[in-house]
């Protein structure tokens, strides 16, 4: 079984002795190589790493196509017409058009996107490896065929070091169609939601750390300094989120959802008349953002200026009228107001566009335990504990119908239970 190095080394030799033909670029720098396994949570195979840090990408010129090179624009059609090995720049460029498109996988996949670009064939076919890797820290390659799905998707080498030493010894010119394996892509793809990329961390820390590596990087891109300002608010610390969103939008006002963060942080400053002056600005730059408009309304429910967010969501849903989210709102409205029959109706729609959220059936126990329903504020707030055990709310609620409809012990147990999970946090 060959090694990497000695394969790097056969690759330097080859480069030496043919240099019309061997085009690779200098090596990565480690910590660029770092950074790109950051930013997306992903992990290289350690065999392409170690190459990577020799060298950058490159591909072989064929030798039908060592005339092109002299031409104009040569190099890049020799490039484009050869088997490529990518380098850093290459991989981020397709990764991020892939993952973008969710492509190959269901379009409403969650977490990190576990197909990775390393190679493009002559007939402009993507090479890939597959998250996550194996005990040995590596991956097969496979033919990412474009019109063919992941269990179509063969392998054509074990690994990176196995598809580089054939790769050298015929001069770039290897099959890349995969010969009939047991095993396709698919068999190795991960479950959705695998783990989440670190913006999407549940985990407020964690984002945090990442959008200050992000600023570290690109300290000129306001964009990852207003995301640091939201996720600050997120964990409590208002005069640092405002800071930072001031600070965003003072190095580039078109941030898109710079405005809205910074009308959050104020309303949570308790500055109603400033959210919404800001608000309004962020829909006045996205006058087609049916979600800075629901923002909107919220703002206008939190500062009990009811007839404009009611006014607001009948408008939204009457352009859609499937959107769960427009009724949950305009549900939550009625709440506040204490409309609880026009609430709850709200509520039960959004519950069957949506079936099962836990938002729209906490908030359904409310209003039936508002409106004295006992039976049904049981019945809804025991779904939501089997989902949630750890809901105090929920917990509360149904505790007090128990003992509201005489059923003491289960009440009881309910008190119980609720001490343990306030101990226990």
């Amino acid at each position: 079984m060959k090694i990497i190095i000695e394969v790097l080394n056969a690759l330097s030799d080859k480069i030496s002795n043919k240099q019309n033909q061997y085009y690779f670029d200098n090596p990565a720098k480690e910590e660029v190589v770092e950074f790109l396994e950051y930013k997306y949570n992903i992990e290289l195979p350690k065999s392409y790493k170690s190459f990577l840090l020799k060298h950058n990408g490159g591909f072989v010129c064929r030798k039908s196509l060592e005339k092109v090179l002299s031409q104009p624009n040569g190099f890049e059609t020799a490039r484009w017409n050869s088997l490529e090995i990518f380098g850093t720049r290459e991989i981020i460029q397709h990764y991020e058009k892939l993952r973008d498109q969710n492509w190959k996988l269901d379009w409403d996949w969650k977490g990190v996107y576990p197909i990775i670009p390393m190679g493009l064939t002559d007939a402009n076919e993507l090479l890939v490896f597959i998250n996550p890797l194996d005990s040995e820290d590596e991956s097969p390659v496979f033919d990412a065929f474009h019109e063919d799905p992941t269990n179509d998707w063969g392998i054509i080498s074990e690994n990176f070091t196995e598809f580089l030493s054939t790769f050298i010894s015929v001069d770039g010119a290897m099959s890349t169609i995969a010969s009939n394996s047991l095993k396709t892509a698919r068999d190795f793809l991960p479950e959705c939601g695998w783990k989440s990329t670190h913006e999407d961390s549940n985990d407020l820390n964690e984002v945090k750390l990442y959008f200050e590596k992000m600023i570290e990087y690109f300290p000129d891109e306001g964009k990852y300094i207003a995301e640091l300002a939201n996720t600050n608010r997120l964990m409590g610390d208002l005069e640092t989120a405002l800071k930072n969103i001031d600070l965003a939008l003072k190095m580039n006002s078109y941030i898109y959802f710079g405005e809205y963060y910074k009308s959050m942080i104020l309303a949570d400053l308790e500055q109603p008349e400033a959210a919404l002056e800001y608000i309004n600005l962020a829909i006045s730059k996205h006058e087609n953002s049916s979600f800075f408009k629901l923002k909107r309304a919220e703002l206008n429910t939190r500062s009990c200026s009811f007839e404009a967010a009611e006014k607001e969501l009948n408008e939204i849903i009457e352009v859609n009228p499937e959107d769960a989210y427009t009724y949950y709102l305009r549900g939550k409205m009625y709440l506040k107001k204490e409309q609880f029959q026009q609430a709850l109706d709200d509520l039960l729609r959004s519950d069957k566009l949506e079936p099962g959220s836990l938002l729209y059936l906490t908030n359904i126990a409310i209003v039936y335990h508002k409106m004295k329903d006992f039976r049904k504020a049981i019945e809804f707030s025991s779904r939501v504990i089997k989902s949630d055990p750890d809901n105090l709310e929920m917990f509360m609620i149904r505790e007090n119908c128990y003992r509201s409809t005489g059923q003491i012990d289960k009440a009881d147990d309910d008190a119980d239970t609720y001490v343990e999970i306030v101990n226990s946090g």
